[in-house]
């Protein structure tokens, strides 16, 4: 019925019989079954129940949806008319929509994934139990709980291995984070060989924390930056660490293949090889009509494998075993040098397999092309470092290094090459050299000499070392009587009619 009453304020329509349609100007059609029943769910959604009965189920589920609707849609309104006690009462004030909290989620921290499980007294041998076990989500808190309490980038760097094997992108970037502000050199080369770490390697946030670089997800917004009208040369593949001392000549080229330049090198290489090759490293100098290029590249010793045997042959002599001390060579590579003909046709060198014993090359730290003996010709200088730890070094077992270091004429021989590589356990098990290099005018003609300096480790616990894979000599207590490190230093000089530098014993 009609009413104006208590129980039905502000005029609102109630399910009344449908002869009072009628009186109120409305078509008999109205009058149906079906519309009253829809009109009375309108209503129930307006005032919560019709004239203060409790609605059905199936009508109350329909008024929700359309009071969702409403409060979506509609803008807020004051009522028409104020509502007297007793109506308040009969039709209570529905509250506002509650929106659900956002959650925020908080990042974890070593202490907090520390916390997970139970302290221990050696957690990094527990840690490894759990690795072993598949148990990566122990193996990571205890490996945190390693990391706690010793300052030593191996402990994050294990949890980052076991939350990668678990499926843990972000434990996994925690553990590299931390591994890398403790020591960028080491963990950098060996996160991109580990193979633990292989499924995260394509993530986007991997290079920038290896770098010890801000993560910005994808989207992030930046403020621009006017571009600068002459960009830099610096290749793409590497970025330089020089360290040649005072007399280092002018800058020369440093510009590195372009990318139609690398795709026709890199078709040719798989021609030559069989195998996918990866450029790490190359410089590009003109040299009348023709442009000359020397390129370091590298494959891996898997795809070699494959092919003359099958893969799970191949897996079974590359996978290696902790157990009998043969270390995984699943992510070692070739790695090579080679001079490539620009010209009309692309033609290369012969490839020439350098660094030998390294797993991989870890970082190509100078591909430039400039006079380096002042003699009004350039030349080349190819310098690559490498470092690698074997899954038993993560208990203290076994690491290794080196650097390969070569200048030559564009177009002829070699001039001066340097190269080594060392091996440390606990302590160094045999003697062990590293060596590296300075110019310097040692006999005022004008022409810059090398001066070579060798470290010669025997005996000693393995030290830190450099960028160079040259021991941090700061970092270490010498000994005149006893020392456990000797350094020795030899002059090459520079021989123009030669062009190249030779031992002073030669004459020169």
């Amino acid at each position: 019925m009609w009413s104006t009453g208590a129980a039905n304020p502000g005029n609102i329509l109630s399910c009344g019989a449908k002869e009072r349609f009628r009186g109120c100007g409305y078509d008999t059609r109205m009058t149906t079954p079906w519309f009253r029943a829809w009109l009375c769910t309108l209503l129930l959604s307006l005032v919560g129940a019709c004239d203060g009965d409790t609605p059905p189920k199936a009508a109350a589920g329909v008024a929700e949806v359309e009071a969702t609707k409403a409060a979506e849609t509609a803008p807020m309104q004051a009522p028409a008319t104020a509502k007297s006690p007793a109506a308040s009462q009969a039709s209570p004030v529905r509250p506002e929509p509650v929106m659900p909290a956002v959650v925020v989620p908080t990042a974890d921290t070593l202490e907090s994934l520390a916390a997970e499980e139970p302290a221990t007294e050696e957690p990094s041998k527990t840690a490894w139990s759990h690795y072993k076990a598949k148990r990566y989500d122990k193996a990571q808190s205890n490996f945190a709980q390693a990391a706690l309490s010793d300052p030593a980038w191996k402990h994050p760097f294990n949890l980052a291995c076991a939350a990668a094997l678990g499926g843990e992108e972000a434990h996994t970037r925690l553990g590299l984070v931390e591994a890398v502000s403790r020591d960028s050199g080491a963990v950098s080369g060996k996160a991109r060989r580990d193979a633990d770490l292989a499924g995260m390697r394509t993530k986007d946030w991997f290079e920038p924390v290896l770098r010890g670089e801000a993560y910005e997800p994808p989207g992030t917004v930046k403020p621009t930056t006017p571009r600068p009208l002459h960009p830099p040369t610096v290749p793409a593949e590497y970025e330089p660490e020089v360290a040649d001392g005072p007399l280092t000549p002018s800058p020369g080229s440093v510009s590195p293949l372009n990318n139609k330049q690398r795709s026709r090198l890199n078709t040719l290489l798989l021609a030559q090889h069989g195998v996918k090759t990866i450029i790490r490293g190359s410089v590009i100098s003109d040299h009348g009509e023709e442009t000359l290029a020397w390129v370091v590249y590298e494959y891996t010793r898997f795809d070699a494998c494959m092919l003359k045997s099958t893969k799970k042959a191949c897996r079974k002599k590359l996978r290696g075993d902790p157990d009998d001390e043969s270390s995984n060579e699943m992510s070692c590579t070739k790695q090579f040098l080679v001079r490539a003909h620009f010209g009309t046709e692309l033609t290369i060198d012969e490839p020439e397999s350098i660094m030998k014993g390294a797993c991989s090359i870890g970082k190509v730290r100078r591909m430039e092309s400039k006079d380096f003996d002042r003699d009004g010709e350039p030349e080349v200088i190819v310098d690559a470092t490498w470092y690698r730890e074997t899954e038993a070094f993560r208990e203290g077992a076994l690491t290794e290094g080196g650097r390969f270091v070569r200048i030559a004429q564009l177009q002829g021989p070699a001039q001066f090459e340097m190269a080594f590589g060392w091996v440390m356990l606990e302590l160094t098990p045999e003697e062990q050299e590293a060596k590296r290099f300075r110019f310097e005018d040692v006999d005022h003609d004008g022409h810059p000499d090398l001066v070579v300096q060798t470290a010669v480790m025997e005996g000693m616990e393995g030290p830190d070392f450099d960028n160079e894979a040259f021991p941090k000599l700061d970092d270490l207590e010498l000994d005149d009587d006893e020392s456990e490190l000797t350094l020795r230093s030899e002059t090459l000089l520079y021989s123009p009619s030669e062009d190249r530098w030779l031992p002073t014993k030669s004459g020169h």
